[in-house]
């Protein structure tokens, strides 16, 4: 079963995608956010957050989620792409269709 979920800080936000557990894939965005040597460090969305001033020892009150949605693992493209798809001026996905 796929996940879409939005992490969001302030008026921020992005939506994102995962097939292993949400906990597991929210651990795995604070460790990048804060990674120097991670390849996603300089994203939009990590930027943004450090710039709003979440940190490590803040980021679980900080950065709030919510689960929008839940499907098989075959329809997890298309469902992200319509949600990031619909996105406002706030948004910090990069990539849309």
């Amino acid at each position: 079963m796929g996940i879409i979920y939005k992490l969001e800080v302030g008026n921020y936000y992005y939506i994102g995608k995962t097939i292993n557990s949400f906990r597991k894939r929210y651990n795995q965005h604070k460790k990048s956010c804060f990674n120097k040597c991670n390849k996603t460090y300089h994203s939009k969305v990590y930027k943004k957050f450090r710039e709003l001033k979440v940190k490590k020892n803040n980021w679980d009150e900080m950065v709030k989620y919510k689960i929008i949605y839940k499907c098989d693992n075959v329809d997890l493209p298309k469902y992200e792409k319509w949600c990031i798809n619909i996105k406002n001026i706030n948004s910090l996905n990069t990539n849309s269709c």
